[in-house]
């Protein structure tokens, strides 16, 4: 085979390498025609369409399968905890809108059901309670409020230990509660102990110390001891335009607390007005930073409005004042509704300006309305209770409304009498009434004079020898319906109240009054003994274990040494004592009535 011999595996023909186009070779069969080509595939086309059904057959099964899963993962079977943290979001943003109703459903919600979708001891279960709490607070249930918060602090101090910065703020919060709803001894030890923990925990200058700083000069005010909550609130306000700027919300609102007390250091001590500029300046600056970093609805806004309002009533401006007022009502009730406790103070401020501008049909109204918001939300001894009923009081004293007076007295001699006014106010109290009495006494005994020459006047004249038959006949009355009208007037008519029980009453009130002042006047000179003889004493039997003096011992430590108060015996989750009928007098009120 040589170079140009074809292929071995091509045979050679005489046309080259195509042998079907050699000479006489026999030519290949054509094509098969359609019928033929369709015949042959057949069988193949019948495999493929089995398979196509079979597959789509397995694609149905797969999405019918596919759906089922995810119907059940639809329907959960149970809460989860996406659940509790939309619940305690949603309950965070309404209560910030002032939507305490939905607030309150969605934090009952969360508490609800955070045990069931978080272990035992996570921090989510005592979260929601404080939620809850806070939320109760500012909706005026301050029973249900501080319930809340005393299931919320064990757990804390499980989780955190019992003398962190968490149980701290949980603990204040319940001590804030304890305040507005009027248990100040309570109050006292839990708030005193808060700032002490929180001191501790984050420094004398972090927000936390401040709030806790805040709180107790709050409760110092609620107590009436302005003087006490002053250089508090003043502290308050240095640090805070230092650490937040002199321009910011925590400093405006450190403003108006200040402006608060300084405004009613004033009316406590009736002065000259020399604070008033101050206070007028604290108030303006205040407003400013808040029109320009809050809503117009904003409830702090409301409360600057309404000690802005006092200060131009102090003023005497009475258009500015009413102005302010009526801009802070509407504010309170759009956001807490029209009976929040909270609600009368703009109604007070009102009936105020009403009656100074002469107005003293709207003045009586926004007098009342006050009343009764706070006479519902607030317990009867409640100190806001007893203010109230003191100015309303004074109200119908100067309008002369002897009887109006006399009830609001009676219910003023009520609350002070399960304790919720001190000795000396209670005896004034009672001297009060017994005045009011006597005046009603005199009234309808000129009453009884004047219906008697009335009476006289109209007399018929009497004939001597008339038989009863011809008076009668006179009078043109039936014998049967005379006896029948005296009848129903004794059973339907009650009892009134004659002059001689109206002054006895007065004179049993005198005699309760005398009895208080004797009793406080013994206390107050055995207080005096015991006082004088441990000075004597000291010196000889305890000067080396006191060696300060008998000052070291005192209970009542000065607002500068506020944070060196121990914290209450057994935590801060020691559930406060129910208020008694007769509370017990601090060594600060007793030096104050001895005073």
């Amino acid at each position: 085979m040589t170079a140009n011999d074809p292929p071995q595996n091509e045979p050679q023909t005489a046309s080259g390498n195509r042998p079907d186009l050699a000479v006489g070779s026999p030519q290949p069969p054509g094509p098969p025609n359609l019928a033929e080509r369709q015949k042959s595939d057949l069988p193949a086309r019948t495999t493929n369409w089995i398979a196509l059904a079979v597959m789509a057959l397995l694609a149905i099964g797969a999405g019918l399968a596919f759906q089922v899963n995810r119907s059940r993962r639809v329907v959960p079977q149970g809460p989860t905890r996406q659940d509790w943290i939309d619940l305690h979001s949603r309950a965070t943003q309404l209560r910030s809108r002032g939507r305490l109703n939905e607030a309150q459903q969605a934090a009952v919600a969360a508490v609800e059901i955070a045990p069931a979708v978080y272990p035992a001891g996570h921090f989510a279960i005592p979260e929601s309670l404080n939620m809850l709490g806070l939320i109760l607070t500012d909706s005026g249930r301050y029973e249900d409020a501080i319930a809340s918060f005393q299931q919320a602090i064990p757990m804390l101090e499980a989780i955190f230990g019992p003398d962190t910065k968490e149980v701290a703020q949980v603990a204040g919060n319940m001590g804030l509660a304890l305040t507005k709803y009027g248990m100040f001894d309570e109050a006292d030890k839990v708030l005193r102990a808060v700032r002490a923990a929180i001191v501790a925990a984050t420094g004398p200058e972090s927000d936390d110390t401040l709030q806790a700083t805040t709180n107790l000069a709050v409760l110092f005010e609620a107590r009436g001891k302005h003087a006490e909550a002053r250089p508090l609130l003043e502290e308050v306000l240095r640090i805070r335009r230092e650490n937040t700027g002199p321009a910011s919300l925590e400093t405006a609102r450190a403003m108006t607390d200040l402006a608060t007390c300084l405004r009613r250091i004033e009316d406590a001590e009736a002065a000259d007005g020399s604070r008033r500029e101050q206070i007028k300046k604290l108030y303006q600056t205040a407003s400013l930073i808040q029109t320009r970093l809050l809503p117009a609805d904003s409830l702090t806004v409301a409360t600057t409005l309404s000690g802005r309002a006092k200060l131009a009533l102090l003023e005497g401006d009475l258009e500015t004042a009413e102005q302010l007022a009526l801009e802070s009502l509407a504010i309170r009730q759009a956001r807490l509704g029209p009976t929040h406790r909270t609600v009368a103070i703009p109604y007070l401020l009102l009936a105020e300006i009403g009656e100074q501008t002469g107005n003293v049909s709207d003045a009586e109204t926004y007098f009342n309305r006050a009343l009764q918001i706070r006479l519902a939300r607030l317990r009867p001894d409640h100190p806001q209770a007893i203010e109230t009923l003191v100015e309303v009081a004074g109200f119908h004293e100067r309008q002369a409304a002897t009887a109006k007076l006399r009830d609001i007295l009676e219910a003023l001699v009520a609350a002070q009498t399960r304790g919720g006014g001190r000795p000396a106010e209670q005896a004034a109290t009672l001297e009060r009434l017994a005045g009011v009495l006597r005046t009603l006494a005199a009234e309808k005994e000129e009453e009884l004079k004047l219906a008697d020459a009335t009476a006289e006047s109209k007399a018929p004249n009497i004939e001597a020898g008339a038989t009863a038959d011809e008076l009668l006949q006179r009078e043109k009355v039936e014998p049967g319906q005379q006896e029948t009208a005296v009848e129903v007037k004794s059973a339907d008519e009650p009892a009134t109240e004659t002059v001689e029980s109206l002054l006895a009453r007065a004179a049993d009130l005198d005699k309760q009054a005398e009895a208080i002042r004797l009793k406080e006047a013994d206390r107050i000179s055995a207080e005096a003994k015991n006082a004088e003889a441990s000075s004597a004493d000291t010196p000889a039997a305890g000067a080396e274990k006191n060696p300060a003096g008998p000052q070291a011992a005192s209970t009542e430590p000065a607002p500068s040494a506020v944070d060196q108060t121990p914290k209450p015996a057994g935590g801060l989750d020691q559930p406060p004592a129910p208020p008694s009928s007769e509370p017990a007098v601090t060594p600060a009120e007793k030096a104050a009535e001895k005073s």
